[in-house]
């Protein structure tokens, strides 16, 4: 960006930290392409369907399973759990590794059976009612939740859910034929909520795409998009982590690419979270499950729900994360209406604003560099009537400037609600710039 020939000098962003994949990342990549590749496998075979001689199994609290674990991270090879149903509703099942090393961290069989009765009087309604409903491949009419140390052995996640877990091994799965999922027994009990939602919704979408429209498996950066609006769903925005995957995009926006693949990065997840929530502004409650009951995915996806460009609904995002909350514009369009975007009592912005460079047109220009599907903020400010930038990329880049006006002077009025940080809090908004 310039208005002169001088030596650009870097844009005043914090450089992306480079490190390496985690345990975490290769665990959500390797999940989601187990997904992707099901979903061709199935395709191939003329789709799949619950075997007509399938009925469910009796259950009893206090009998025993055993569940196939596959490896993954940590976990260097294939395990066998032989776990213990401690407790059962009307949607869920909760089953306890019997071999649980003893560890002061450990929840008790007491709080499984709370967050299982909790689930399912109110996340799995909420859930099925915003996406649609579960596989059923074991006929019971129920979710599994297995609680064991050998998710905290993957490393660096609290749970997952493995969609290989619901097939016979003959068509790809590990023999568990098991709507389950796989959920960590150390972590704090306010989260477990958004959790155990999180990681339901992973499972619902499997089986809308790919069980009931034949379809392929939602891609990375949507779907992780899609679950964390679901922990929003069950009030675990905050418990559940998400203003940190907020904060880590709006660092560092032009390094986090929308579309992207959301396993491997917590900045591209803020920013998808971010999209699907603009969407939800311009579109209603209804469009995440639209999003979610059907066979198309990623942009493609997105396009057929909304009917509108991929660009103007970028464009569209883009606006509204910049002038949400600052009073620059009133209009729908511009804002964000939820709770922990603006704070209630002052109406001020309770979301960061995106790291900006400054370029004065009298001064040296600025330059840097953009990931494909990501925004870079530029704070431009002259002294004329009329000022002329110049804007230098690459054409293959496709590159695209939006342009806003701010009244000289403009500082946005920033409040963190009283809520902001898990555990704690305030006894007022916080205010801030």
């Amino acid at each position: 960006v310039s208005s002169s020939t001088a030596s650009a000098r870097p844009l005043a962003i914090r450089p992306e930290r480079v490190a390496g994949p985690t345990d975490r990342d290769r665990l959500e990549a390797h999940l989601r392409r187990e997904e992707q590749e099901l979903a061709v496998r199935l395709r191939q075979q003329v789709g799949w369907r619950t075997p007509a001689s399938k009925t469910a199994q009796p259950t009893q609290i206090g009998s025993t399973s055993t569940f196939a674990f596959s490896a993954y991270g940590g976990v260097v090879s294939d395990q066998t759990v032989r776990a213990q149903l401690v407790a059962s509703s009307t949607r869920a099942l909760g089953y306890l590794d019997s071999d649980l090393a003893a560890s002061e961290d450990n929840i008790t069989s007491d709080d499984i059976i709370s967050m299982i009765e909790r689930f399912s009087d109110r996340s799995y309604p909420i859930v099925n009612d915003a996406f649609g409903e579960p596989s059923d491949v074991d006929a019971n009419g129920k979710v599994i939740f297995l609680f064991t140390h050998l998710v905290d052995n993957v490393g660096g996640v609290a749970g997952f859910y493995s969609s290989r877990s619901l097939f016979e091994e003959r068509v790809g799965g590990n023999g568990n034929e098991a709507d389950m999922m796989f959920i960590s027994p150390t972590r704090s009990l306010d989260s477990y909520e958004s959790l155990l939602a999180h990681e339901y919704q992973h499972l619902v979408s499997f089986n809308q795409h790919v069980l009931v429209k034949d379809g392929d498996a939602e891609e990375a950066w949507l779907n992780e998009a899609l679950s964390h609006y679901t922990e929003d769903l069950v009030d675990g925005h905050i418990a559940g982590g998400n203003p940190s995957l907020i904060d880590e995009f709006l660092n560092n926006p032009g390094a986090h690419s929308l579309t992207g693949d959301a396993s491997f990065n917590g900045g591209i997840r803020g920013a998808a979270y971010l999209f699907l929530r603009s969407l939800v502004e311009d579109y209603g409650t209804s469009i995440p499950g639209q999003l979610v009951r059907t066979d198309q995915v990623g942009i493609s996806n997105v396009v057929a729900a909304t009917s509108r460009s991929f660009t103007d609904l970028y464009a569209a995002w883009l606006q509204r994360l910049f002038g949400s909350g600052t009073g620059l514009n009133s209009a729908a369009a511009y804002n964000y209406t939820y709770e922990h975007y603006a704070d209630p009592s002052t109406g001020h912005r309770a979301l960061p604003t995106p790291n900006q460079a400054t370029f004065v047109t009298t001064g040296a220009p600025v330059s840097g560099t953009v990931k494909a599907a990501a925004p870079a903020f530029v704070r431009l400010k002259g002294t004329g009537v009329s000022e002329s930038v110049t804007i230098d990329a690459e054409t293959s880049g496709q590159f695209r400037a939006l342009l806003i006006t701010l009244p000289k002077g403009f500082v946005p009025q920033l409040a963190l609600p009283v809520d902001r940080f898990p555990g704690i809090t305030l006894s007022s908004p916080l205010p801030g710039v």
